[in-house]
């Protein structure tokens, strides 16, 4: 039996308090991701972000813990 791989998805963002949500939710419902990685982690690196982008991280991050 094959084993699936791991995956790691780096997601670079600056002031996209808009958006970052509906990103990471994507990825978290992409099929593709489910069926062909064993596992999967997103890491997102936020530059110096001035708007609340950090702090939306930060609400996601202790939603999925």
């Amino acid at each position: 039996m094959k084993t699936k791989p791991n995956i790691g998805i780096v997601i670079p963002v600056y002031n996209e308090s808009k958006t970052i949500s509906k990103i990471i939710d994507d990825l978290n419902k992409l099929k593709y991701l489910k069926d062909n990685f064993e596992n999967y982690k997103i890491l997102v690196v936020n530059d110096g972000s001035s708007d609340n982008t950090a702090e939306i991280l930060k609400i996601l991050m202790e939603l999925r813990l």
